[in-house]
């Protein structure tokens, strides 16, 4: 694989997509589950997601037996021999039709080490001499690809300037995967507010702000997808004081209670939670307090 890219839909300017995967040299990529390529894309809006649009995910990539042709023709057989190429130009369609197909490669061999080595007793060598005498192919080319040929049986051994230059001259296949967006799911951004003290002390409330706010305009949708209870949770850093559990009555809401300190030192916020009634399924929360902490002395 030589990279990936993901394309919005039209029109193109409403998403902005970061992320394309392009290697400084190809991916190798077996047929073992275990063998994957992970590629993570941010995309962005300035409107809305709409669920219903469909990216394009493009891959760009060439079987192995490709590249391996492909360095087999130009770095073993014709070596940058202008001469010779225009002596085998006339038989190219023999070699791309009869010869080629019919060689099959020790692929762990050249990912391993870059040796490029035909599978034992996959050919037969006279068998392709026939065939060149039959045809009449001129002697100075038969034999420089049953060379070829012989040094493929045992095995060549190829730089990585030299793939990474030959490999240029691959044709790619292109695989274009249609990508449709996750479905919606109800997302909350929950934040604390509190007064600035300049301490705060064990035992002293803390009054405070809770903004909670629906983001699902962003996914271009309208009102609340079903019943949600937001609750704020009591633990053995903090008491709870106030309308700790309500039902979240519409897109932004605010909620004022006091919170007591029940230790010293950095304390985080107190957990929140947002259930959906119909499913009492936890929503997902985008909870911007979540790593701070007051520090109670």
């Amino acid at each position: 694989m030589s990279g990936t890219k993901l394309l919005p839909p039209i029109p193109e300017d409403r998403y902005s997509i970061s992320g394309g995967y392009s290697p400084d040299s190809p991916l190798y990529l077996s047929a073992d589950p275990e063998e994957n390529c992970l590629n993570c894309y941010q995309i962005t809006t300035s409107d809305f997601f709409q669920s219903t649009d469909t990216f394009s995910l493009h891959i760009t990539y060439n079987t192995l037996k490709e590249q391996l042709d492909a360095l087999v023709t130009d770095a073993v057989l014709v070596q940058g021999d202008v001469e010779w190429y225009k002596k085998f130009e006339a038989w190219s369609l023999v070699w791309k039709l009869c010869v080629l197909p019919l060689l099959c490669y020790q692929y762990d061999a050249f990912r391993a080490g870059l040796i490029i080595q035909l599978v034992k007793d996959s050919i037969n060598l006279k068998e392709f001499g026939n065939l060149f005498r039959k045809i009449s192919m001129s002697r100075d080319v038969s034999e420089t690809i049953m060379h070829c040929l012989s040094r493929l049986v045992k095995g060549v051994r190829l730089s990585e300037i030299d793939i990474s230059a030959y490999s240029k001259n691959v044709v790619p296949r292109k695989l274009i995967v249609p990508v449709e967006l996750p479905r919606f799911e109800q997302f909350f951004y929950v934040e604390f507010k509190n007064k600035k003290a300049s301490e705060y002390e064990l035992g002293n409330p803390i009054e405070v702000t809770i903004e909670i706010e629906s983001l699902n305009q962003t996914w271009g949708q309208n009102g609340l997808a079903g019943s949600f209870v937001f609750e704020v949770a009591s633990s053995n850093e903090w008491l709870v004081h106030g309308k700790k559990r309500m039902r979240i009555p519409s897109e932004k809401s605010e909620v004022h209670l006091h919170i007591i300190p029940l230790k010293r030192g950095y304390l985080h916020y107190p957990k929140v939670d947002i259930i959906n009634i119909d499913s009492d399924e936890p929503s997902r929360i985008d909870y911007t307090n979540y790593y701070d902490t007051l520090l109670v002395f």
